[in-house]
């Protein structure tokens, strides 16, 4: 089958231009030997007010859905489209390398069978990758609780349990299950069932900020923390790095995976007979 040559490029929004942060919303393509122009830009979903609280997303989309007309209105009007060297170079004829919010990034190019089928692929890895799974949220910590709150139960502590607050001079850390032997041993779920890896790594970074801070009291509890595995199994290996990583905090916590809790719990258990 006959394959032909096309270029691309990506539109990314900049929040703050001064800081040079961007979020990629939309991919435009160019095919010249089947006459094919496409700009497909996103058209809602968390991300962008997740990343930037505040934003005015109406405005972000009307602007989106005017490019893609003028877009349109140039490939009903061919006659002197095919002269353009590449995707970038038809964007910059709308928009240029300028202060506003919005610029071009990774001119690329190739081949392809299938350009309405390369354009998909194409938008899905640039703009869609990242985004929650439509439908699916991400499990919350008291949703991993569940994994070991039934043996915790028919292991006789969950009633035996209680609330623990650390509090130090800059830091105070809250427990809700933890029971004392000698020093406090505390249960802390932690959901890593992230929307991407980014978001995983600021969970796991501010769980071991708070460990840190525990080393501030005289007695430091032992925490025993239940890690909830991401749905997403792109997302494996980040959460054994993260794992390991909470593994190695100067806290020493117990980093147990929701799959292990029954390990967990007989060791509570041996802790609850000598209190």
């Amino acid at each position: 089958m006959k394959r032909s040559a096309y270029t691309y490029t990506v539109l990314q929004y900049r929040h703050d231009v001064w800081s040079g942060e961007c979020l990629n919303v939309g991919v435009l393509f160019f095919c010249p030997a089947s006459q094919n122009v496409e700009f497909k830009h996103r058209s809602g979903g968390s991300r962008l007010s997740n990343a930037y609280p505040g934003i005015d997303r109406s405005a972000l989309l009307q602007d989106l859905r005017e490019m893609s007309t003028w877009f349109e209105r140039r490939a009903a009007q061919p006659s002197d489209m095919w002269m353009w060297k590449s995707a970038l170079h038809l964007g910059q004829s709308l928009l240029g390398d300028d202060d506003s919010s919005f610029r071009w990034n990774l001119d690329g190019s190739g081949t392809t069978d299938d350009p309405g089928k390369t354009f998909a692929q194409l938008f899905d890895r640039f703009v869609m990758q990242y985004d929650a799974t439509p439908g699916r949220i991400p499990r919350s910590d008291e949703q991993v609780f569940e994994a070991i709150k039934g043996k915790l139960k028919r292991a006789q502590l969950l009633n035996r349990m209680e609330s623990y607050t650390v509090r130090t001079e800059f830091t105070e850390v809250t427990f809700d299950h933890s029971i004392k032997n000698g020093k406090w041993h505390c249960v802390q779920a932690i959901s890593l069932d992230s929307a991407d890896e980014e978001h995983m790594q600021r969970k796991a970074e501010r769980w071991a900020g708070k460990l840190v801070g525990l080393l501030e009291v005289e007695t430091v509890p032992q925490v025993y923390l239940v890690t909830g595995k991401p749905t997403e199994s792109k997302l494996q290996r980040k959460y054994e790095k993260m794992t390991e990583w909470l593994r190695h905090n100067p806290a020493h916590p117990v980093v147990i995976d929701e799959d292990q809790s029954e390990a967990l719990v007989q060791r509570l258990s041996i802790l609850g007979h000598e209190n």
